[in-house]
């Protein structure tokens, strides 16, 4: 399955259709696009910093 084309015209049409293309592929891809990657985070010395 191809994702829909942009060609210029029509930006709201094809917005629609990539937003759903992506969400029926993989919705946690999506989940991650609206809300940003998650970042596993520790406590060092009462300090939170990332993980790894």
């Amino acid at each position: 399955m191809r994702p829909p084309l942009f060609n210029v015209s029509n930006y709201s049409y094809w917005r629609t259709r990539m937003k759903l293309f992506i969400q029926a592929n993989n919705y946690e891809v999506w989940r991650i696009i609206t809300n940003g990657p998650f970042i596993p985070m520790k406590r060092v010395e009462g300090v939170i910093v990332p993980k790894g």
